[in-house]
């Protein structure tokens, strides 16, 4: 059929944009009679958005006086001109074959195809696999190209070396075809060619194609054999639309090779980065705003990663954007929850479990259980104190593991149906739609909502998967556990996105494929910049751009003509257009600039990489109005203390250090008890370490084996009740970070074993083990008001031999400091911990000459052992002196003190503080 002679042709005014015209057209070449009746007329654009804007058109020129045509994307109208004769196998059935065909390869023909195959088991592995190769089937068979013509072809191209390969992927072709047949299934790309060949496609209808500047062999063989009903209607400048465009309205590569592109500089903004492109737009949205309406002007996004960025710029200046794509479904609740399953599933660790527990609908549905309020902290506290590997075992004191064990059979109740023997994947559909009903079953859904709106989508994307799994022909149907029939359900799933709609005025936001045919006056494009626009096929795994120019394929050629014809259409089509190109991405890496902005002649060619490569270039040097870096201060502010001064009576002997450091920290930790608690530790923390080690001397000191001089029997103690100590708070299975720490904690106690058999035959014996006072010690203050002291010291000692005392304090750190390193700094006291023992102590008639000091306990054995400060009594009198005054700004609430600089050992509270904040409030 010759459709050169037959194909009608429509060339669309230039000057407008290309919707417009092309309604205009078919109402005046199709509406017949008085009713405007265009029902039977085929309407086919790129995608589903030109298709609803069209038809929004039609009824706008119409007063909605018409009867539509039929919209239709180009990927639809095969299957209206001919009628298949066998069933379409589905995407996932597709793919299945095409991986038991792999799979059926011997292993060294296989090695040609993947060097390094899945594991016999890894069902996963294998379907990305096949459809991998359903993929570039799908294309080469679009070209009418099969799997053999690229060996064969590929002969002829100098330097190919791929013929073995594509001879085996030949074979892995016919299998999977062979495979179809067998089911009585049909891949709908062969059935388009065979249709083709025996002349099965015909019309009576009218075909109008808007906007189609690049179609594939089989969609030409399709329409030829209907050009005598097709109309192609052409964006075009009248003059060259014969020479840029074939008889099917596609865009000729070779001459769109040299065609210059009108750009003004005027209409370039080169800037540095996202955010300096976000400003651009915002600054390019108020120069807009004064000649058009929000839904006047449209923004093109090319790179869809600025998108969260670009939206929360425009949110500060009050500027509302609409991008249809909401969010991607694995970023939806119920993607999270199922994936939250598998993990935990896969192996029951106390890690899997706590981002389970999280997840916010499994977090509700606890909620409803009989939990303490505070749950999610205390488990939290439970992990960071025990840090057992798995929920399977739960150590600790019986009130500790009887909530862990409650909150853990809550939660293994849920998935008790899941955690089964593998099984066919269709048996896993049931199970889990019990699950979802279980967890969203109470949810109500508000139509209005647009949250609600998402997770209904995203519930019914995954659940439509689900039911595309029980239309696996059974030789198909793979038996897995439930946790590997998840994870193949949200890989078919996870490039699905979640829509929004919004009736509110708005910025659209558009991808740049659908530009074109965008019919906003005003528009705005980003990242104009090689990879984006045009995007390129250089590095493909089986068909890389050398061998697709060569087999006809769409190449990085194909995709600038239809790059170059859109950005030519939009500048002559729109009444205002901004480009914008950046020198990096959202990850810093350099970009280049677009080719398409270099489509001039030679001089301006080089005029224009002088100005996007100039380093003292400065494209934006001014901000949009309601963004500017010139604020006297931050919008975020350390929240103040409040002004009523605490009723506080008591104190530890510690906490006036944490005062000293930084009186702001000191009342968020000490005032309003806040702490950080975390549920991710993977080792034992500073504090957990040196609990572990006090834990075991205690237990020394309270035993006869601190009456022993022999290091060997004294170390035999400590190990043993190290052992203990070890099994009864992280289990029999600790991680594997825990264990090489309690050797670490092993070799300290052989260094203290040693030097405490030395101190005990020094005369020195252990009189008091972990004291801590009953009855709190008084303090007097300077203004008459007392203060209670209690304090939990961690031995005492007397020397039998000269009657003196020692006030011992066990130090873990591995810096081994001596007292006086750790409380004086620069002559004054920052530390009150040991000379406060003092007071603690004399109720137990510690008094005469009285040792102070610590018995440091590092990883550098010879530093073990006994250091004691050497403080005069006047010294010692100033440190009371300055408990006083510190006492004294704590009960008058003096907690707001701005420092010099933040304290480096009391971070917990960095993110309240600001610590890491460019330009905060204050230091404190």
């Amino acid at each position: 059929m010759n459709a050169e002679k037959k194909v009608r042709r429509a060339v669309l005014d230039w000057s407008r944009p290309a919707l417009h015209s092309a309604a205009r057209e078919v109402i005046d070449r199709f509406a017949a009679g008085p009713d405007r009746d265009l029902s039977g007329v085929m309407c086919v654009f790129p995608g589903k958005q030109a298709g609803r804007r069209f038809q929004e058109i039609l009824a706008e020129i119409t007063e909605g006086r018409f009867i539509p045509p039929e919209i239709l994307t180009v990927g639809q109208l095969p299957e209206r001109l001919y009628t298949p004769k066998k069933p379409f196998a589905t995407l996932l059935t597709q793919q299945a074959a095409w991986a038991q065909a792999l799979k059926s390869l011997n292993p060294s023909d296989l090695r040609k195809v993947i060097p390094s195959p899945p594991d016999e088991d890894d069902v996963d592995g294998w379907l990305r696999l096949g459809d991998l190769l359903r993929r570039q089937h799908r294309e080469l068979t679009a070209d009418r190209l099969n799997f053999e013509d690229v060996a064969k072809l590929g002969e002829s191209l100098e330097g190919f070396d791929e013929t073995r390969r594509w001879e085996v992927l030949a074979q892995v072709q016919d299998l999977y075809l062979g495979i179809l047949d067998e089911l009585n299934l049909w891949d709908q790309q062969s059935a388009r060619i065979f249709a083709i060949d025996n002349q099965e496609f015909a019309t009576d209808d009218e075909i109008v194609l808007v906007g189609m500047v690049d179609l594939n062999q089989t969609q030409r063989g399709m329409l030829a054999a209907v050009a005598d009903r097709l109309t192609v209607m052409v964006h075009a400048s009248p003059e060259w639309a014969e020479e840029r465009f074939d008889e099917f309205g596609c865009v000729k590569p070779g001459v769109w090779k040299s065609v210059s592109i009108p750009i003004d500089d005027s209409q370039v903004q080169i800037v540095d980065g996202m955010k300096e492109q976000s400003d651009a737009v915002a600054w390019s949205l108020s120069e807009l705003s004064s000649d058009f309406a929000m839904n006047e002007i449209t923004l093109g996004i090319p790179d869809d990663r600025i998108v969260a960025h670009l939206r929360r710029t425009l949110a500060a200046v009050d500027v509302p954007v609409h991008w249809g794509i909401e969010r991607t479904l694995p970023d939806s609740a119920p993607y999270q929850l199922l994936e939250a399953i598998a993990d935990y599933l896969q192996g029951e660790s106390v890690d899997d479990f706590s981002r389970l527990i999280r997840h916010p609908d499994i977090a509700h549905w606890l909620s409803q259980h009989d939990l303490p309020f505070d749950w999610l902290t205390r488990w939290d506290i439970y992990v960071s104190q025990h840090l057992q590997r798995t929920t399977r075992i739960l150590p600790g004191g019986k009130r500790a593991v009887d909530f862990a064990s409650k909150l853990v059979r809550y939660v293994s109740d849920l998935i008790k149906p899941l955690n089964r023997a593998p099984r066919p994947l269709t048996d896993w559909i049931e199970p889990i739609g019990e699950l979802f009903e279980a967890v969203y079953a109470e949810r109500e859904i508000h139509i209005d909502d647009s949250e609600d709106q998402l997770l209904r989508q995203a519930i019914e994307t995954i659940f439509n998967a689900w039911t595309e799994h029980e239309k696996l022909p059974e030789s198909l149907v793979p038996v897995l556990s439930a946790a590997d029939a998840i994870r193949l359900t949200l890989t078919q799933v996870q490039q699905e996105f979640l829509a929004s709609s919004s009736d509110e005025p708005s910025i659209q936001l558009f991808g740049w494929l659908d530009l074109a045919l965008d019919d906003a006056p005003a528009m705005i494009i980003t990242s104009v910049n090689e990879g984006y626009i045009p995007s390129s096929v250089n590095h493909d795994l089986f068909l890389p751009n050398r061998l697709r120019v060569h087999l006809g394929l769409e190449d990085n050629d194909r995709r600038y003509a239809r790059d170059a014809h859109s950005l030519s259409s939009i500048l002559a089509s729109r009444a205002q257009v901004k480009l914008i190109s950046c020198k990096h991405d959202i990850r810093q890496e350099p970009l280049a600039p677009s080719r398409l902005l270099f489509a001039t002649d030679p001089h301006e060619i080089a005029r224009r990489v002088v100005r996007y490569f100039d380093e003292d270039h400065q494209a934006l040097n001014r901000a949009p109005i309601g963004l500017t870096t010139d604020r006297n201060e931050s919008d975020f502010h350390i929240p103040r203390p409040a002004e009523n001064a605490p009723e506080k009576t008591s104190f530890s002997v510690t906490e006036f250090r944490h005062y000293l450091a930084s009186p702001y920290r000191y009342y968020l930790n000490q005032i309003l008890r806040l702490d950080e608690v975390t549920d991710d530790p993977v080792e034992l923390d500073p504090a957990g370490f040196g609990s572990l080690i006090h834990a075991v001397l205690e237990d020394f000191g309270r035993s006869d084996a601190a009456r022993q001089t022999d290091p060997a029997r004294i170390s035999e103690f400590l190990n043993d009740r190290l052992d203990q100590k070890v099994k009864a708070e992280y289990g029999s299975d600790p991680l594997f970070p825990i264990a090489v720490q309690v050797e670490q904690i092993r070799h300290r106690l052989d260094g203290f074993a040693r030097w405490q058999a030395d101190w005990f035959r020094m005369g020195w014996r252990i009189r008091h083990t972990e004291y801590g006072n009953r009855k709190h010690v008084q303090f007097p203050l300077d203004d008459g008001r007392e203060i209670s002291l209690r304090g939990r010291i961690d031995r005492i000692d007397l020397n039998e031999k000269t009657g003196e005392w020692a006030i011992l304090d066990y130090k873990t750190g591995d810096s081994g400091l001596a007292p006086e390193k750790t409380h004086r700094w620069k002559d004054e006291w920052v530390d009150l911990q040991l000379p406060l023992y003092r007071h603690l102590a004399k109720p137990l008639g510690v008094e005469g000459t009285v040792k102070l000091g610590y018995v440091t306990l590092p990883k550098t054995e010879t530093l073990i052992g006994a250091q004691f400060a050497e403080w005069t009594e006047e010294e010692l009198s100033e440190a009371d002196r300055v408990t006083r005054e510190t006492a004294a700004k704590i009960l008058a609430g003096e907690f707001w003190v701005e420092l010099e600089k933040t304290p480096d050992w009391y971070e917990q509270f960095s993110a309240i503080c600001q610590d890491y904040i460019f330009e905060r409030g204050a230091i404190v």
